[in-house]
């Protein structure tokens, strides 16, 4: 378990990986890596080293030591483990003997709901399956399969689109009910900047108030949770819009119609 910027996020590390978590290095392979959290199964018991000075802290006892580096000790279970530089681990459960599987929490999918996909693949000559899992709005992570001499990768997710001009948040803005904490509104303060036509241009993007350039509308969606950023939803869709706004008109013609 790591501290992240959404809070709590909870890892899988298998013998045999080594990965970048927030900014630690976890090598849980038998070679030793300089710079990273080295753990090692030996003897039915868990054990690390490390190039660089940690704190720990038994969470029952509260008890805090110093580790000292490069030497090997054992890695506890739910001990707080921290870096010079601030970042967090605690090892909440260990598995000598695991497997991981996949299950559905829903037979139906929703908006937010995570897909994956068994993909069987073929080069004519070899056949191999690449498992990938993504969800509306996330730029899928690419997994890759080995079919003779031919790499193929796959991912799922949404796809990265290029604008021809960009936009510079210069400040986030958000209004809270008297005495609470909860927002009455927010607002984002940006530049629009298009190089082609050496144009910078302020705007104000709020509920109802939507930036509108070059078949692109920008919304108001979200914001980050330290009120230091803001999530824009996107729309490029000229044609959509002109059959919607056909749409409202037919409606209010036919409300007039009724009257006659």
């Amino acid at each position: 378990m790591l501290a992240g910027t959404g809070g709590r996020e909870e890892h899988l590390i298998k013998k045999g990986d080594k990965v970048n978590l927030n900014g630690i290095l976890f090598n849980f392979t038998d070679t030793q890596n300089a710079g990273a959290i080295n753990i090692y199964y030996r003897n039915d018991s868990l054990l690390f080293a490390a190039d660089q000075a940690l704190s720990q802290m038994q969470m029952a006892t509260q008890i805090r030591d110093t580790l000292s580096p490069g030497q090997m000790r054992p890695l506890l279970l739910r001990t707080l483990y921290s870096t010079l530089s601030g970042s967090n681990f605690v090892l909440s459960e260990f598995n000598a003997n695991a497997e991981t599987i996949v299950s559905s929490s829903s037979p139906k999918m929703g908006n937010g709901s995570i897909a994956l996909l068994d993909l069987a693949v073929s080069n004519g000559e070899s056949e191999g399956t690449i498992k990938i899992k993504g969800n509306s709005g996330m730029t899928g992570k690419p997994e890759s399969a080995v079919l003779g001499n031919t790499l193929v990768t796959a991912s799922y997710g949404a796809k990265h689109v290029a604008l021809p001009f960009s936009i510079r948040l210069q400040d986030f803005i958000m209004d809270r009910y008297p005495g609470t904490n909860s927002a009455s509104s927010y607002a984002s303060e940006v530049t629009l900047i298009d190089q082609r036509k050496n144009l910078e241009k302020d705007h104000r993007i709020f509920m109802n108030n939507i930036l509108n350039y070059g078949g692109y509308r920008f919304f108001q969606s979200s914001f980050d949770k330290d009120e230091l950023g803001t999530v824009l939803s996107v729309n490029h869709d000229a044609l959509g819009t002109w059959i919607s706004y056909l749409g409202y008109f037919l409606l209010t013609l036919g409300m007039i119609l009724t009257f006659f």
